[in-house]
């Protein structure tokens, strides 16, 4: 448990968390561009990260929910919910070139590090949809638990990790088969998920025991107001060992800790969309080691390719705030569009 420290992540953004699986990087990349998912203004913020401040912004049609870059950064993934369908937009010209049929109401997506295959969670039908993004059609649907969220695919792209939020449980999905290889327990209310690079865990969110209430769907599965007053929240992120299949342990944060993402500085930042904060946490001791406050409801969350900034998306403050992983502060907050949820950073 404690071989943690030092590694390098792959995270997810549903959004993410529920966020798409990225390539790490070891060595400083400098500024870049971040790209917001607005879902109730239906469009993309493209902030320009040297300045922190909103460069252009992508209309796409219905409401986006999670959002995935290409591996060399030229192309943007977007899921439209209502859509049933994924948007392929050109990141250099900001323009909606494709839509690629999926399943009921798409979630996150998920590219693999070849820019091959691309595989996306359907909320409404319960099922993964596996695509080709060469040729930009659908290849397959795979069955897994209710209502899956977030996904996340394994370094070396052999499973995706796909959470499933009222099934309580994850599903470890070998891509080169298809097949659901295992199901992993995640406690009640799973959403978000983020893997460590040597494979060996996942730390999973979760709103908690869900009742009757209806979960916000998105991203990252955030809960919504719904979820919080109907049904007691959840505090803890789960960690999962991957070999094992089974829960070895958590990490008490806020109040409905939804997203996270892990650090090259052996820490998890974590989103807690009840409580409006930030956690952060030592992965060596697993303990929080500081709360950070954000805007209201945080939904996404996403870290810089140098690893030295966090950004996280506010869905009721329609912003994002800018955290600098060495003093654990909020260095800038930039406006975006209303309820913004998943992010992708190039």
């Amino acid at each position: 448990m404690r071989l943690l420290i030092g590694l390098l992540a792959i995270a997810i953004v549903l959004s993410a968390g529920c966020a798409p699986a990225v390539t790490p990087a070891a060595q400083p990349t400098g500024p870049g561009t971040l790209y917001v998912v607005n879902e109730a203004s239906g469009n993309i913020s493209v902030i320009d990260t040297a300045v922190n401040k909103v460069a252009d912004t992508i209309t796409v049609e219905g409401n986006p929910k999670g959002i995935a870059l290409s591996p060399d950064g030229k192309i943007l993934y977007v899921t439209l919910g209502d859509q049933n369908s994924v948007a392929v937009v050109e990141a250099g010209s900001n323009q909606v070139v494709a839509s690629i049929p999926v399943g009921a109401d798409p979630q996150a997506i998920a590219v693999s590090r070849d820019g091959k295959r691309g595989y996306v969670t359907n909320y409404e039908s319960s099922d993964v949809t596996v695509l080709n993004l060469e040729s930009r059609k659908s290849l397959a649907s795979i069955k897994v638990g209710t209502n899956p969220q977030a996904i996340a695919l394994s370094y070396d792209g052999a499973t995706a990790y796909v959470v499933n939020l009222r099934s309580n449980n994850v599903s470890a999905l070998e891509t080169t088969t298809g097949r659901v290889k295992a199901t992993i327990p995640a406690g009640e209310g799973p959403c978000g998920i983020s893997l460590t690079a040597d494979g060996r865990y996942a730390y999973v969110g979760g709103h908690g025991g869900m009742g009757g209430a209806t979960p916000m769907k998105g991203m990252d599965g955030a809960g919504g107001k719904d979820a919080a007053q109907k049904a007691g929240p959840n505090r803890d992120m789960r960690v999962l060992d991957l070999d094992t299949k089974e829960q070895v342990g958590s990490v008490t944060c806020g109040v409905m800790p939804v997203a996270m993402v892990l650090t090259p500085s052996a820490r998890a930042y974590v989103a807690n969309h009840g409580s409006n904060e930030v956690s952060v946490v030592d992965l060596s001791s697993r303990n929080v080691i500081s709360t950070i406050p954000v805007g209201k409801n945080p939904s996404g969350i996403v870290l810089s390719k140098d690893g030295r900034r966090v950004y996280v998306s506010s869905r009721d403050a329609a912003e994002v705030s800018v955290i600098d992983d060495g003093s654990m502060k909020v260095v800038a907050t930039v406006p975006v569009g209303e309820e913004p949820r998943g992010m992708a950073i190039k």
